[in-house]
């Protein structure tokens, strides 16, 4: 059965475009509307009367990625759980199938009970939102370095290493299922960051912090933000380890990482951050501005 996936899809484009302010985002769909059209992208969706009431279709990584992206949208705020969890379980189905985790970022047009039926599904969920710093009207002219820690750039070369510090301090925190799992995760991590997964890894900016004894205490990793619809560079990382932390590090770590960065000519950078992260209030302390239309909930299932 062939879709007019261009028709059911128009909401969801013109959602995001008035939601991020992109031109890139239709384009974005011109890539994957065919795909789906030649049923080339697994998907699912729910018409009564003639009409398409729900959708959801699922991209999968390369070999490697041990996740599954998927979306879905509603055409109808009054859908019924039945028809909302018969989605949830083909998604839950494809994910025991591929054997990998699901990874679902921002629905489209989201029932009320939606966030009910997901959560009887074992999904879990994160609200995370954008913040923006512009750097230009940051006064760090009166910044001391901080003689409890040093900083030194990372580069390509130790990846691997700073991948294991960034899980260790990842494990307990909500964001932790959007990082690769399984065994070989900390590899899939470092060749994500080498490969531009996550947009250009900047070494130039990204940096270790270390103490006196040139024991690691955290560290902070940038993308250039191509991934994302402002292209600014993209705080991706930031890290401290379960020794160190409580003791206002990752206050003092942030402010000299953002002092350096300043200096090289970065006059804007951005991140996302769950606002259950201890670092957000840091975030609102240093001066981030948070983007108010720009949350996004993302669910993960994992099988």
């Amino acid at each position: 059965m062939k879709l007019d996936w261009n028709t059911i899809l128009e909401g969801q484009i013109q959602w995001l475009e008035n939601l991020y302010k992109s031109d890139e985002i239709r384009s974005s769909y011109n890539a994957i509307i065919p795909l789906l059209t030649d049923n080339k992208i697994p998907s699912r969706i729910i018409i009564s009367g003639g009409k398409v009431l729900a959708y959801s279709y699922y991209i999968k990584g390369n070999e490697d990625d041990d996740r599954i992206y998927s979306t879905m949208g509603f055409l109808s705020k009054t859908i019924d759980d039945n028809k909302i969890t018969s989605l949830l379980d083909w998604l839950i189905g494809a994910s025991r199938k591929e054997n990998k985790i699901i990874i679902m970022n921002g629905v489209f047009n989201e029932p009320d009970n939606f966030k009910e039926l997901i959560s009887k599904k074992d999904f879990n969920v994160i609200n995370r939102i954008r913040m923006e710093l512009d750097l230009s009207n940051q006064v760090m002219d009166d910044y001391k370095d901080n003689t409890q820690f040093k900083l030194a750039e990372i580069h390509k070369e130790n990846l691997q290493e700073i991948c294991e510090l960034i899980y260790d301090s990842f494990r307990s925190l909500p964001e932790r299922f959007l990082l690769p799992a399984g065994n070989n995760k900390t590899n899939l991590l470092a060749k994500g960051l080498l490969d531009g997964t996550f947009g250009k890894f900047l070494d130039e900016i990204s940096y270790l912090a270390s103490d006196a004894n040139d024991d690691i205490i955290g560290g902070m990793v940038f993308t250039d933000g191509s991934t994302e619809f402002k292209h600014v560079p993209l705080l991706l990382f930031i890290f401290i380890l379960s020794d160190f932390r409580g003791q206002g590090l990752s206050e003092e770590i942030i402010r000299g990482v953002l002092n350096k960065i300043k200096k090289s000519g970065v006059r804007e950078i951005q991140l996302w951050v769950d606002k259950n992260n201890f670092a957000y209030n840091i975030y609102k302390k240093l001066g981030f501005k948070q983007c108010e239309n720009e949350k996004t909930p993302i669910y993960c299932f994992n099988p």
